[in-house]
Parts: structure tokens; C-alpha cells; sequence
């Protein structure tokens, strides 16, 4: 997506070093903030649902462990292709995608850093099977701030890779 991204930018941009590293952090600022939102939004959700459901805290925190730790093993086996039925995750966000895109679709074509920014932050809400399981493990941070950094974190790690191939 990226690199389709970038060549769907005007020639004079993607000529110009600058111009298009310009756009291209911008897209995965706003990527990652949109990543960001999102967990900082399962965040809170996961501490809402166990008070709802009356676990104390020491209760809940061993609850969200062995959740969270679940899930890390089932990423790293979807990741080896020994676990492919977690790519089912992604039709999590497909209801939401199915709003989302069509404002996207309105930004385009791209012709400000601006506008890259607000793009990457419609963008980062697309159906992608690890984005939304790293998201779904957001749930077991124990807070919203957590979740948030949880995501960040994330969302960093994916930007060497992302900004190479936008640029």
C-alpha cells in the first residue's frame, strides 16, 4: 500500500528527496496515530469489561496476562503459517473499513502533506489481520495510556519498513 501510495502522488513530489519523505511521513504519522486511538480505545475496553464483570484487580491483572501472553504465542504462529485461521481477525474491521474508505476515497488525490496526514489516519483503520490482532491484544494493557503506547509501539516498529518503501 505504500509504495502505491507514494506513486500515486504528483511527479513533482515523488522527484524531489525531500518533498516525498515529507508525504510519506506524514501518511505513517498518521497511520500510527490512528493505530494509537484504536489502542487506546481496546485499552479502556478491556478494563470496562473485567470491572463489568467484577474481577478485582489482582484477578483481573492475571486474566489480562494469560490473555495477553495466548495471544503472543498465536501471533508468532500465525506469523510461521502454522495458525492461519487468526487472518479471521481482519473481518473484525471490515464493517468499519466499509465507512472509512469511502472518506478516504474523497482525500484522493493527495496533494498536501496535509492531506497525506489525514489520509494515513483513515488508512491505518483498514483491514489488516496483525494490525488488529496486535489491537486485540491492546485489550489486556489495563489502560487506555497503556493500549495507546502498546499500539505505538507497534506502529513504530513497522516505520522503518514503511518509510523505505514509500520513499
Amino acid at each position: 500500500i505504500m509504495g502505491a501510495l507514494s506513486l500515486s502522488l504528483p511527479a513533482n513530489v515523488r522527484e524531489n528527496r525531500v518533498q516525498i519523505s515529507l508525504f510519506v511521513t506524514a501518511y505513517n504519522l498518521g497511520r500510527i496515530s490512528s493505530y494509537m486511538l484504536g489502542g487506546a480505545l481496546a485499552g479502556a475496553f478491556g478494563v470496562e469489561i473485567l470491572e463489568w464483570l467484577g474481577f478485582n484487580d489482582d484477578s483481573a491483572h492475571n486474566i489480562l496476562r494469560i490473555f495477553g501472553v495466548t495471544f503472543i504465542v498465536l501471533i508468532g504462529l500465525y506469523l510461521g503459517g502454522w495458525f492461519p485461521q487468526l487472518i479471521k481477525v481482519e473481518k473484525l474491521g471490515q464493517p468499519v473499513w466499509k465507512i472509512i474508505e469511502p472518506v478516504a476515497r474523497r482525500l484522493m488525490p493527495i496533494k498536501t502533506p496535509y492531506q497525506a496526514l489525514l489520509y494515513g489516519m483513515l488508512w491505518g483503520w483498514l483491514p489488516c489481520g496483525l494490525v488488529y490482532v496486535i489491537l486485540l491484544m491492546t485489550v489486556t494493557s489495563g489502560s487506555a495510556v497503556q493500549g495507546a503506547l502498546m499500539m505505538g509501539a507497534f506502529g513504530l516498529g513497522t516505520l522503518p519498513a514503511m518509510l523505505s518503501a514509500g520513499v
